[in-house]
């Protein structure tokens, strides 16, 4: 062979250990060394991995990766020890077998010979769809789109339920158009969207338990109640009427529709309240916030994570409310937007709904980083900005961000913005009102149910422990051997046997039991009968054989109404079916039993006349209204009707019908034989609105009521209103339990109403006997309104009235007045006892336990001649209207006596003493020991006959009670003498020889008696000389009396009520401080004033003011100007005011004369009156002349013998005026007197022929007019 050299390698590729520092290639791509990074490619000039080959690769020995490997679409992942595929499914085939200890799907393990879900799921076999079949699967199903049908259908017209919910959107209705089928789509995309079980990180069981929550599935905790996602355009208001008010639910008739139904938030077709149209991201972010607010409300897990208080009553310790108040307390979530104050919701439950729903939607919003499709990417303050992203909400909201992996990751997948934006672009506007225009919906129906041509084949023996459930054919080859481990199990034809039903063994095997017996069998022949069981009515060969019972009827949860209910085994399904089967069949009596089971009816239940519905007990039937019924009454009774032994409950009262009632007469009944009858029957309702703290719902104000008796529901001819309950409980928190009126009458015995209202409400002349029976908790206990309207209670019990809802027994809570209430002259009489065992007849008779009292309150008038007589001959106490007599000893009035012998008062121990703390008055009294007496007063006898003698001598004091208020002696019984070294008498001291007085500056007064005189030998005075009473005179005789000083005298001074008002008196009055003298009267010393000074005349103020009897009369001002209220001259003419009139005298007259040439002027704004003269001073005004009353009535006059002069003038004068209709001028041109007629006729002779001069002109026309009528 040729050996080739090879050239040297030029350049630095290697370095002197070998090592190479730049990338080596060989044939370019056939085998590349990228030395930078470390990758090795082959058939590839650019690896991405540490050994990357393009192409096939055989390898012989162990292909070893510690990290990932990528083969062809197949990729390796180490660390998480998956395979996964770049795109499609994994496809595993092999020349012999795969052998693995475990195979795992999402939910379903593999394992030897066993397939088990270990996420505790079901196992479904779905064979591959055949031509034209479709995935069949109860939770996961896209609808069709249809019209809405049923309730709701006024205002929904189109409807499509996707994943568990109905989402239902308005029609052209209201004066809106209706909402596109494409917008509709689209909302139901995004639910099949974030309900899709194929999204990262869901949990297929998890989801499908959502779904089933929506759909109101049995077992969640709205059961019974799908969900709906309402849809509609602009907003409620644009809508006539708006459906989202009450007034609009009744009108668009949703009631049904939404009591049956689960709803949350609108999701709104081109929102009329939003920020703009045609903005596909606000599309978006509308349809996803109200789809999130249905996921989270009413699919989520509401128990696990308290959502709702009637579902926890801790909802405050919830995982939610954690997250919730800690996201608020650290400032990132604002929720002031839509409650006051704005952590409301951390103790109100209704706030916490409304602000839990807003959070999740923000948080699960955030935490998908979709926060770009909210205008300018941002909802601050409301939700932070840091709050935007999975990192933040992990670093400031940790609780939240834990929440969200829990409770939403698991259950709502993610769909990405760019399939979002894909349905929600732009363009759409209300002109262009098609939202397919800004992206399709993607929307596609799948079916539920429909048949596939696959088959699940089984080709061995099948053994389940469960249920098969199978909605194609099932073949079974071998041997079938179909049941449980319980008689529980079932097993049910849904289709039709198409094949002869025949035992293994002739005459070894039944078809039902004894205790398990079928319905009707409905056969064309049956040959060789032997050991048949037959109930209910067969016809053999035409003869009919009926094994009922006559008039016996049954109700059971088993039955169906198409049975003929005369025997327990051939029961009724209803209680209204039978109700109204017995109303049509023969005359009664009738008894309806109805056996053990809870029923839901359609209120209300009218039991016909003499029928009797019997329960099988109160614990073991229940009765209780279906959802659209729950506003309606349970029973409505008629004449000798009955309801006995079973319960009530779960119906509401509607106070607008005021319907919602346990017990009524039915309406026109007539009550003719016997009273309807109600025994042994408990009626249980509460509130729609319970909280923690009310869990009844006592302040809902909706519980239904348990019975009305009313006088007026009857037909005019019954001659009863009256209704007897024996045994019956009713618990209607806040509402009342028996309400009776319009002369009604009942009996109740043994009856129990709890946390009601009114307990028994008496009304409008109607009556009740009670007897044995107890109002407990509630308001109020009996009440009675109205003339006639009376109440006789019997052992009655009122516990804790006026507690309300309370349950706690909290004494402080009670009201005792509430027990019993009477108004309007209505009465209620009654024996009870109270909850602390208090008893009372009426309010007269109370025996007071607690106190250890028994208490009378009776007037003279309530004993009357009666005595009340307590304990046994020889020793009783008797009691009546005026006195108390116990044995020897009567009290009355303030007296106390014995009836024979002394009284003797003494106290029980030697050391204890008898205390009169009291005015005592005593006959005689003897006291053996010492005798204290104490008190305000002390009197010794009570007759002027009595004495006191007091054989000692006195060793302190002598002291009145109060300061000189007594004597010591009298006028006419003096103390013959007094002896003492000393005297003090107030405030004079005598002793010795001096008498003075005690007070510093006080005088000394010597003063006779009457027409005496205190005599005094030389006589000097100190200071003043005054008289207690009477004069001080200072008399010189016929001499003068002279007061001699060089300074002045001081006169006597003193208001105006001590004025003596006696003659020739001077004194200065200081009320009024003026000086004043006194003959006959009052004469004042400065002005002019009368002796009362009510007259005066005033000259302050520079004028003179005149008053008269204390009133204003008038002044003369400083310019002499006289002002006066009014004036009158000789009671001629009067001037008051701005009028002038005649005065008060006998004919009085007045008249206005101007001298000389003068005018008397009359300003009547713009009249004047002048000699004899009358102007209008306004220019071209008219002056009317008229009168009042029909003017067809009216005649101006003018009384004259002369003549009338009016306007006059020529012609041109007449012409240059602006005449009106029926203007008169006389026309000095002419010499007539001319009406003005009007534009067309102008003026015109008032005579009607005028005299004219004929001209030629004018004679040559007459002469043709005359040739052509005469010829």
């Amino acid at each position: 062979m040729a050996v080739t050299n090879v050239g040297r390698i030029s350049g630095p590729l290697l370095k002197e250990n070998l090592t190479r520092t730049s990338d080596l290639a060989f044939e370019t791509d056939l085998l590349y060394i990228d030395v930078i990074n470390g990758r090795i490619g082959i058939k590839d000039d650019a690896p991405t991995r540490e050994l990357l080959v393009n192409g096939n690769a055989i390898y012989r020995g162990n292909l070893i990766a510690t990290n990932s490997a990528s083969i062809g679409n197949i990729g390796i992942d180490g660390p998480t020890d998956t395979f996964s595929t770049l795109t499609g499914p994994i496809n595993m085939t092999a020349g012999t077998n795969f052998q693995m200890t475990e195979l795992r799907t999402g939910n379903l393990a593999f394992t030897n010979s066993g397939i088990r879900a270990y996420n505790g799921g079901d196992i479904r076999f779905q064979p591959g769809p055949g031509a034209g079949g479709g995935s069949a699967d109860p939770e996961y199903n896209n609808g069709a789109l249809g019209n809405v049908t049923g309730n709701g259908s006024d205002f929904f017209k189109r409807e499509v339920t996707v994943n568990g919910v109905r989402v239902m959107a308005a029609g052209a209705v209201g004066g809106q158009t209706a909402v596109p089928d494409a917008w509709i789509e689209k909302v139901a995309r995004m639910f099949e969207l974030f309900l899709d079980s194929t999204g990262a990180g869901i949990n297929s069981t998890f989801q499908r338990n959502l779904i089933k929550t929506l759909s109101g599935d049995a077992g969640t905790y709205h059961a019974g109640l799908p969900t709906i996602q309402r849809v509609a355009r602009g907003a409620g208001a644009d809508y006539s009427t708006n459906f989202l008010t009450d007034p609009g639910i009744v009108f668009w008739n949703l009631t049904n529709l939404f009591d049956t139904h689960v709803q949350n938030d609108m999701v709104w077709y081109l929102n009329s309240t939003g920020s703009g149209y045609g903005v596909g991201d606000i599309d978006a972010q509308e349809v996803i916030e109200h789809v999130f607010h249905t996921l989270h409300m009413h699919g989520l897990p509401a128990d696990d994570i308290k959502l709702y208080s009637f579902l926890a009553a801790d909802w405050q310790s919830g995982d939610l409310y954690a997250a919730m108040e800690e996201a608020y307390d650290a400032g990132k979530w604002d929720p002031s937007g839509y409650q006051t104050p704005a952590d409301a919701w951390k103790t109100n439950a209704d706030a916490f709904e409304v602000a839990a729903k807003e959070y999740l939607f923000l948080l699960n919003f955030a935490m998908f980083e979709y926060t770009e499709l909210w205008d300018g990417g941002s909802l601050a303050p409301e939700w932070t900005d840091d709050m935007r992203t999975q990192a933040g909400i992990q670093a400031n909201n940790p609780l939240g961000y834990a929440f969200h992996n829990t409770y939403i990751a698991p259950v709502i997948s993610k769909p990405s913005l760019a399939t979002i934006r894909s349905i929600f672009g732009d363009g759409n506007t209300p002109a262009q009102d098609d939202p397919s225009q800004a992206g399709a919906s993607g929307y596609v129906v799948t079916s539920v149910g429909v048949a596939t041509t696959g088959k699940v084949i089984i080709p061995s023996d099948l053994n389940t422990t469960g249920n098969i459930h199978a909605t194609g054919d099932i073949s079974f080859d071998g041997n079938i051997f179909i049941g449980g481990d319980g008689p529980e199990d079932t097993l049910s034809f849904n289709g039709d046997i198409e094949s002869n039903l025949i035992p293994d063994v002739t005459g070894t095997y039944d078809i039902g039991s004894n205790g398990q017996r079928w319905g009707n069998m409905n056969v064309q022949s049956m040959l060789g009968l032997n050991d048949i069981t037959i109930d209910n009515t067969i016809s053999l060969s035409g003869v009919a054989v009926n094994l009922g019972i006559q008039n016996k009827w049954y109700v059971s949860t088993n039955g169906t109404d198409q049975l003929a209910g005369n025997h327990p085994n051939f029961a009724f399904g209803t209680i209204r079916h039978a109700l109204a089967y017995i109303e049509e069949s023969t005359a009664g009596p009738h008894e309806l039993h109805i056996l053990p089971g809870t029923y839901t009816e359609q209120f209300p239940l009218e039991v016909p006349a003499n029928t009797t519905v019997k329960g099988s007990g109160i614990r073991s039937v229940t009765v209780k209204s279906d959802v659209p019924g729950r506003y309606q009454d349970a029973f409505l009774l008629n004449d000798a009707s009955v309801v006995t032994d079973l319960t009530v409950k779960d119906f509401h009262y509607d106070a607008n019908t005021d319907r919602g009632y346990g017990f009524r007469f039915a309406p026109n009944a007539g009550i003719v034989t016997k009273s309807p009858y109600i025994q042994n029957v408990s009626v249980v309702t509460q509130g729609d609105t319970r909280t923690a703290t009310d869990p009844r719902g006592f302040d809902s104000g909706d519980a239904g009521r348990g019975a009305l008796v009313d006088g007026d529901a009857l037909d005019s001819a019954s001659p009863r209103a009256s209704m007897l309950f024996n045994a019956v409980t009713f618990i209607t928190p806040g509402a009342d339990g028996i309400t009776c009126k319009n002369d009604s009458r009942t009996e109740i015995i043994n009856c129990f109403t709890y946390f009601a209202d009114t307990g028994i409400k008496l009304l409008s002349g109607s009556e009740s006997r009670i007897i044995g029976s107890a109002n407990v908790y509630g308001n109020k206990g009996i009440t009675a309104d109205g003339v006639d309207t009376k109440a006789y209670a019997i052992s009655h019990n009122f516990a804790y009235i006026g507690t309300g809802g309370d349950v706690e027994n909290d004494e402080s809570l009670l009201d005792q007045t509430k027990e019993t209430e009477q108004s309007n002259s209505g009465r209620v009489y009654f024996v009870s006892q109270d909850q602390s065992g208090d008893f009372r007849v009426g309010d007269n008779f109370i025996v007071d336990l607690g106190k250890g009292t028994t208490s009378i309150d009776v007037a003279d008038g309530d004993l009357g001649a009666s005595t009340l007589s307590v304990g046994v001959a020889g020793t009783t106490t008797l009691v009546d209207a005026t006195k108390i007599d116990v044995p020897n000893f009567r009290i009355s009035n303030n007296t106390i006596q014995t009836l024979n012998n002394s009284l003797s008062i003494g106290a029980v121990g030697s050391s204890n003493a008898v205390n009169l703390t009291a005015n005592v008055l005593m006959p005689n009294i003897d006291i053996s020991g010492n005798a204290t007496i104490g008190g305000s007063g002390l009197n010794f006898g009570n007759d002027a006959g009595d004495t006191v003698n007091f054989a000692m001598d006195f060793e302190q004091d002598l002291l009145p009670s109060q300061d000189t208020q007594s004597n010591i002696g009298s006028v006419t019984k003096n103390w013959k003498t007094t002896n003492s070294a000393r005297i003090t008498l107030d405030n004079i001291d005598i002793h010795n020889n001096t008498i003075q007085t005690t007070d510093t500056n006080s005088q000394l007064e010597l003063r006779a008696n009457g027409t005496g005189v205190v005599n005094l030998g030389t006589v000097r005075f100190k200071t003043n000389i005054s008289s207690a009473s009477g004069d001080v005179a200072f008399s010189g005789g016929t001499d003068s009396t002279s007061i001699n000083s060089t300074s002045h005298m001081l006169l006597p001074s003193g208001t105006s009520a001590q004025n003596p008002n006696q003659g020739n008196a001077v004194r200065f009055d200081s009320s009024i401080n003026e000086f004043e003298l006194f003959s006959t009267g009052k004469i004042a010393l400065n002005g002019i004033k009368d002796g009362d000074r009510d007259t005066q005349i005033d000259l302050s103020s520079n004028k003179f003011t005149f008053y008269t009897a204390n009133g204003y009369a008038g002044e003369i001002d400083g310019s002499g100007n006289l002002v006066v209220p009014n004036f009158s001259s000789q009671d001629q003419i009067a001037i008051n005011g701005n009028t002038i009139g005649v005065g008060s005298a006998s004919n009085p007259q007045a008249g206005f004369t101007a001298n000389g040439t003068g005018k008397v002027v009359l300003d009547t704004a713009n009249l004047q009156i002048s000699g004899s003269v009358i102007e209008n001073k306004l220019v071209n005004q008219d002056i009317t002349f008229t009168g009042t009353g029909l003017k067809a009535n009216r005649t101006i006059e003018f009384n004259s013998t002369n003549g009338y002069i009016g306007p006059f003038g020529t012609t041109a004068q007449r012409d240059a005026t602006v005449p009106r209709l029926g203007a008169i001028w006389w026309n000095s041109d002419s010499g007539l007197l001319e009406v003005y007629a009007g534009a067309v006729d102008g003026w015109v002779s008032s005579i009607g022929v005028q005299a004219i001069t004929v001209t030629d002109e004018i004679a040559a026309e007459l002469n043709v007019v005359y040739n052509l009528i005469l010829n």
